[in-house]
């Protein structure tokens, strides 16, 4: 699927189906090979398992290796992944064959002999992938150099906010173009898939409904820049109200306030779907509101404490909650009008004053909107589910940071580890940290110790540990789905993380400092690469954001058994140019 430049959020997707794409009708194809083990060695009665990459339908075929290890597959012409599937404690063996034109002899599935990552933590290198600007209709350009993701992967990018996705494969070097609707200030996911399952599963999301198809694999997140004008003062988003899609672009006129002074935003507001631009005026409403992120003694405060809360109880449960929002909002009432049959949009002011009872600290601008009168739901295009406990409610548009008062250097609490689980516990809090934040993952308190294994247990091998810090409060997703866009965008690359690593026996370990280049992301996933997620409704952190340096250094293994205590000191820029501390002392046990 790619997307296409087209008038109208309703046509923004051109959604290509894919049954029989890359196939012939009629025709068989052979795909052969043998399992053999880490020396080379044939094994026999291993499940090996065909699954049509491009057929989201998920046509297949499956068969057992034989005495020699020798397997036969007969499938319809495509592109398929392959699965040699062996009894724990071995791993699974991966590889895609192309078997559209001709048979695939010889393909050889070598299965680990301990567990193996469904597939590699390598997300797309930032540096390498750049955001066009928007265009009249809002789409952007996405182009990735060569060595963005791995060559012949599989890409898929995904506008945050919408749910609106893009899907392609990388070319040999690793280097992709695509389109998608994402304007001025949006945020965009991009993902790989070196195999192709996923891509598969991503493609029966798309076109049949689902949710949590993308989240096994890694990903980093970008954002489309701010509409042309003064430097951090211009503002874009992008939403979905009633279905229908809207966007705006604006400033405010100042980002450093007062208490007794008004904060004023001037707004262009675009609302798009063949309902809106069917009627001649719409009346809308929009407040105006302040999130503070952080002041004295507050560590990244959510006005919507979903997944973390510095709020906890005695006890040390975090205490999630609904949204708290400061009292006197702006407000304005507005009429879109038609320009087109698809669009209608508006220009208006609003202004709030700065209460005299507001903290000070570093607040997130939002404007709140409402339809003032009953418009029929739009029909969506092809998307895939966004941010499912509503932590950025599509009637929500995010304005740039602003300083009311004086405060102190913004804080952040910060995670290790959160990518892996411990007695259930999923990643460890700083210390420091333990009395005013918490991670409310659903399924279980954080425990009072974090214990990790040194070794594989099948193998004897070391286990590499990337010690760089996720920060929660900033974004994550739930059940798979993708994440929310994050809160503060921070200017990369800038800061720096220093990590020191104090032994049992005293001594110490020093990793940096390296400054971060880009964000990260990835969920805990089982063999097959399905996110271990409980049933029914209460949620579940997936995909926690992470700053990386994408430094080698900080996978670390360690090298004996007992305590750890861990140092993470961190900065980093925000786009404003703000610098953000976070950090503290991680008491982690290493052992069986």
């Amino acid at each position: 699927m790619n997307v296409r430049r087209m008038p109208g959020f309703a046509a923004m997707v051109a959604l290509t189906s894919f049954l029989g794409a890359g196939t012939a009708l009629g025709q068989t194809r052979v795909i052969s090979g043998s399992v053999v083990d880490s020396a080379g060695q044939p094994l026999s009665g291993i499940t090996v398992r065909a699954a049509a990459v491009e057929d989201f339908t998920g046509h297949g075929a499956m068969t057992i290796s034989g005495q020699n290890g020798v397997f036969t597959l007969t499938v319809a012409a495509g592109v398929y992944a392959i699965t040699a599937e062996a009894l724990p404690p071995r791993g699974l063996a991966r590889a895609r064959a192309d078997a559209r034109g001709a048979d695939v002899e010889s393909l050889v599935l070598a299965v680990p002999d301990g567990p193996a990552p469904f597939v590699p933590d390598d997300p797309p290198k930032a540096n390498l992938i750049h955001l066009g600007t928007p265009d009249v209709d809002g789409v952007i350009d996405v182009r990735g150099n060569a060595g963005a993701v791995p060559g012949d992967s599989y890409v898929i990018v995904i506008a945050l906010r919408t749910g609106l996705t893009s899907t392609l494969q990388a070319r040999a070097d690793g280097s992709f173009e695509t389109q998608l609707r994402a304007p001025h200030g949006a945020w965009v996911m991009i993902k790989h898939d070196p195999i192709g399952d996923t891509y598969s599963r991503i493609l029966f999301e798309l076109h049949q409904g689902g949710e949590g198809s993308p989240a096994p694999l890694p990903g980093t997140m970008l954002r489309v820049s701010d509409p042309p004008g003064p430097a951090g003062l211009t503002f874009g988003d992008e939403g979905l109200l009633s279905g229908h899609g809207w966007r705006v672009e604006g400033t405010i006129d100042k980002s450093r306030l007062q208490h007794g002074e008004q904060l004023t935003a001037q707004v262009k507001f675009v609302l798009e779907s063949p309902t809106a631009g069917s009627m001649e005026k719409i009346p809308l409403s929009a407040h105006l509101l302040l999130e503070r992120l952080s002041g004295d003694g507050v560590l990244g405060s959510r006005q919507r404490s979903i997944f973390t809360s510095h709020l906890m109880t005695p006890t040390g449960f975090p205490i999630e909650k609904g949204e708290n929002y400061q009292e006197a909002p702006g407000f304005a009432r507005f009429d879109t009008t038609r320009v087109s049959a698809t669009r209608s949009e508006a220009s208006f002011s609003i202004t709030m004053p700065v209460s005299p009872s507001l903290p000070p600290g570093h607040y997130r601008a939002a404007m709140r909107f409402f339809f003032e009168t009953r418009i029929p739901p739009a029909e969506r295009p092809p998307h895939l589910t966004t941010d499912k406990p509503s932590r950025q409610p599509g009637n929500f548009a995010y304005l740039p940071l602003v300083i009311i008062g004086d405060p102190p250097s913004p804080r952040l609490p910060v995670m290790l580890l959160a990518g892996i689980l411990s007695n259930a516990t999923q990643g460890i809090r700083a210390v420091e940290d333990e009395a005013s934040f918490g991670l409310a993952s659903r399924v279980a308190l954080q425990a009072d110790r974090f214990v990790i294994p040194r070794v594989d247990v099948a193998t004897g091998a070391p286990i590499r540990y990337r010690l760089e810090p996720y920060l929660p409060t900033i974004s994550t997703g739930d059940r798979g789905i993708p994440p929310d866009s994050p809160q503060v965008p921070f200017r990369l690359p800038s800061g720096a993380l220093t990590v020191r690593i104090e032994k049992p026996g005293g001594a110490v370990e020093t990793l940096g400092p390296v400054p971060f280049v880009q964000p990260r992301t990835k969920t805990i996933v089982d063999r097959h690469g399905v996110a271990l997620i409980p049933g029914g409704s209460g949620g579940m952190v997936t995909e926690p954001y992470q700053l990386s340096t994408m430094d080698p250094r900080f996978e670390y293994a360690f090298g004996e058994d007992g305590l750890h205590r861990v140092r993470v000191e961190m900065t980093v820029e925000d786009e404003r140019g703000i610098t953000w501390h976070a950090g503290g002392t991680y008491e982690i046990e290493v052992g069986r």
